[in-house]
């Protein structure tokens, strides 16, 4: 499955804009203000993304003089666990050559609604399948199958690799293809962290500072029976006695305390080399989530990159990432030299021209 087409109605700078997209990729090329974000924040809008942060429509989405705002995707190539993945959403319709088709449409409606009371406004926002606005509305499940991975310009690529609750890496770590896949994986790191844990534990200078608490505690309660203070780690259970939650929450508990870097020398590198290393791993878990819907979405990936890097990166996309679909802004003539002009769309005034052939 692919994203075919985008049409955007009242949309920032977008009065009646529609996009025809490439099933591989899609290189978005044009000056500044020319609607580049602008379409790529319309697929987020409607698809949400799988990153932590919040993505709604504001009032400034909306065109000058304006209270309706209508985004449509167009969804081509569904296979047969797409089909089950939608069945109750899909649009059966004939394509040019009069060939029926089993295509899926998802239109976002938004609207600025007055308020009788206080005269207040507000945004009604409206998530639907089919053609003419009025199908089934998407549930959270079939948008959180759809979400996209999004790679944002000015990226702070040191801060998404950091340790942290729902980390990147953390994410990496636990996706099915990798270690939250395998059980025996995850018993062996519970295993070694609870080691180490008691290791600690039973440490003299750990045991010390706890008896002290404790002898403080006695003289300031006024209990018979004087606590007796434990000292509780990650893991101070057996894997034996866990059971599936528990070993659910300590390892994701062990995996969001990683960190990825680039090496083990201390040394600081430059923020180009950190953005490929937080972009390979967006590509890996990108790869290796095995559902869903692979969607790319990279605004200015030429960021902190020398040419001969934007270079190679975009080639690597070229050749190698077969079967995930990517969206791409740039304003780097280097990216659109090394891209063929299939791929390539100019975006002007918010308008699209596509440069494959037989579209302009």
């Amino acid at each position: 499955m692919y994203l075919s087409s985008v049409t955007a109605e009242n949309f920032r700078g977008f009065e009646s804009t529609h996009v025809t997209l490439n099933k591989g990729l899609n290189l978005l090329v044009g000056e500044n203000d020319a609607g580049k974000t602008s379409l790529i924040d319309a697929v987020r809008l409607v698809l949400d993304t799988n990153s932590a942060e919040w993505v709604r429509i504001k009032y400034s989405d909306f065109r000058t003089g304006s209270t309706k705002l209508k985004i449509s995707l167009k969804f081509c190539g569904l296979d047969a666990r797409d089909g089950g993945a939608f069945a109750e959403y899909l649009t059966f319709e004939q394509d040019e050559y009069g060939v029926t088709q089993t295509t899926l449409h998802i239109t976002l409606t938004a609207s600025i609604n007055e308020t009788q009371a206080n005269n207040s406004q507000g945004i009604r926002t409206e998530i639907r399948a089919g053609t003419d606005d009025e199908g089934p509305h998407l549930d959270r499940d079939t948008r959180l199958y759809l979400s996209t991975t999004y790679l944002k310009p000015l990226r702070d690529a040191e801060n998404e690799l950091s340790a942290g609750r729902m980390s990147r890496l953390s994410q990496l770590l636990g996706s099915k293809s990798s270690i939250g896949g395998n059980e025996q994986d995850i018993d062996r790191l519970i295993t070694m962290a609870v080691q180490a844990n008691q290791m600690i534990k039973a440490d003299p200078s750990i045991s010390t500072a706890k008896n002290s608490v404790e002898k403080l505690l006695e003289q300031i309660t006024f209990k018979d029976t004087p606590f007796a203070p434990v000292i509780d780690m990650l893991g101070s259970k057996n894997v034996v006695d866990m059971s599936a939650a528990e070993k659910n929450s300590a390892f994701k508990a062990i995996v969001e305390r990683l960190t990825l870097g680039l090496n083990d020398t201390g040394l600081s590198h430059g923020l180009g080399y950190s953005n490929l290393l937080f972009m390979a791993a967006e590509l890996m878990l990108l790869t290796q989530s095995g559902e869903g819907f692979p969607l790319l979405l990279i605004e200015e990936p030429e960021a902190h990159l020398h040419p001969q890097l934007q270079m190679k990166f975009i080639q690597y996309l070229v050749e190698e990432q077969e079967g995930i679909q990517c969206i791409l802004s740039t304003h780097s003539p280097n990216l659109a030299s090394k891209v063929s002009l299939e791929n390539i769309i100019l975006m002007n005034k918010g308008q699209s021209f596509p440069l494959r052939r037989g579209a302009t």
